[in-house]
């Protein structure tokens, strides 16, 4: 074994000397003819190229809060009833546009002692762009939000709403300043061919009416038998009643029989002392009419009976001071139906007009009517004919910014 290892380290050195010259001769026969021979470069790796950021998400804009029904209909369509009441209970609600086609979002913050606090995250999308902001401790009076759209972790810039007079809702309730009721009667009279002048006085006629019920609701300034012109009290309508008595046998010559018609018609006017809406956006308002008592003609219309339903089934617009008259309510331009008429409590959406007159023009109050009644020379279309109301307390709530 010791004889081998100069051996084995001789044939190592051999071994790797052959190797080298392979390797050279192989240089030189791949070296271009006449040239110098280089060592092999190695083939450079492409540098990766950076990863594009994503383009900024569009910040919403034109933040502002809710200030009418189509503001509600556009945020919340079909849900625009929540946005309704959040309008009544005084709840701030904020509006926006957006132009993003994809988001995750929409972040609400709150700026406070300098800081801006997230009070709300919306997973709802592009739409509706609304959030309803709980009213904080202290109110909302000086306070300012901020709107963000957000995609994933990516957050857009912000859009800033600071609170000012009428963000908010206020309501406010007003009785009418003025009342005047103008109640006419016809009276052909009590038909009596065997009078001189062949009339009996009124009195003759609502004491032959008196069974039916005719009187019930009617107004002691129309005992005269002329019109009235009543103040502080609403009376509305149309009622009519004839009557036909044979003349007594008592053994003079008498020919025909008693007949008479009589009817009454009615309009009622209210005035309110709307000043303080000057200017002021009208978000709803209702005149509401409590019924007292109304006389309706049954159903075979032979006697007058009592029910609350209401009579008035229009009202127009008053066109000069009635309430310093005590003429006819027959200076009016038109308003609108009124679509219920089921007592005892009935009311009347009156927005645009109250709207109108907030933005400047002149308010002559409402006057309440009926088409019945408005008809000049009308016959009644039964014997007896009623619909009379007598009112006894109104009201006009508004709801404004």
């Amino acid at each position: 074994m010791l004889q081998l290892r100069p051996t084995l380290a001789v044939c190592a050195a051999l071994t790797l000397a052959l190797s080298c010259r392979a390797i050279a001769g192989s240089l030189i026969a791949n070296a271009p003819s006449g040239g110098v021979t280089h060592g092999a470069t190695p083939v450079p790796r492409p540098t990766p190229k950076p990863t594009p950021k994503p383009p900024p998400i569009p910040a919403p804009s034109h933040v502002r809060p809710v200030q009418s029904k189509q503001d509600c209909a556009s945020a919340l369509s079909l849900m625009a009833v929540l946005c309704d009441a959040n309008v009544k209970a005084g709840v701030l609600q904020l509006v926006w546009r957006d132009s993003a086609t994809k988001l995750d979002g929409y972040k609400i913050y709150r700026a406070e002692r300098g800081h801006r606090n997230l009070i709300q995250t919306l997973s709802n999308g592009p739409s509706p762009k609304y959030a309803a902001i709980k009213k904080p401790s202290g109110g909302y009076k000086n306070a300012c939000y901020s709107v963000t759209a957000y995609l994933g972790r990516r957050e857009s810039a912000s859009a800033q709403y600071c609170v000012a007079a009428g963000a908010t809702a206020s309501t406010e309730t007003f009785a009418p300043a003025h009342v005047r009721s103008y109640v006419t009667i016809s009276n052909p009279g009590l038909y009596d061919p065997n009078n001189n002048n062949g009339q009996l006085p009124l009195s003759t006629l609502l004491s032959w009416l008196k069974s039916s019920g005719f009187d019930t609701l009617l107004p002691a300034q129309l005992n005269s038998g002329q019109a009235a012109s009543i103040n502080g009290t609403g009376y509305v309508g149309y009622q009519s009643g004839y009557v036909s008595e044979p003349n007594p046998s008592n053994g003079e010559f008498y020919t025909g029989t008693n007949h008479g018609f009589v009817r009454i018609n009615s309009r009622a006017a209210y005035d309110f002392n709307l000043g303080k809406l000057s200017n002021h956006p009208i978000y709803s308002a209702t005149l509401t009419l409590d019924v007292s008592q109304s006389m309706r003609d049954n159903a075979t219309h032979n006697r007058f009976v009592i029910s609350d339903y209401s009579c008035a089934d229009r009202y127009l617009l008053g066109r000069d001071f009635w309430w310093s008259q005590n003429g006819p309510l027959s200076n009016v331009s038109p308003g609108a139906p009124i679509s219920s008429q089921k007592g005892p409590v009935v009311t009347v959406d009156v927005t645009k007009t109250v709207a109108d007159w907030a933005g400047g023009l002149p308010s002559y109050g409402f006057i309440l009517s009926n088409a019945l009644a408005d008809v000049k020379g009308a016959q009644p279309g039964y014997p007896d004919l009623a619909c009379f109301t007598k009112y006894y307390r109104e009201q006009l709530q508004v709801v404004h910014f």
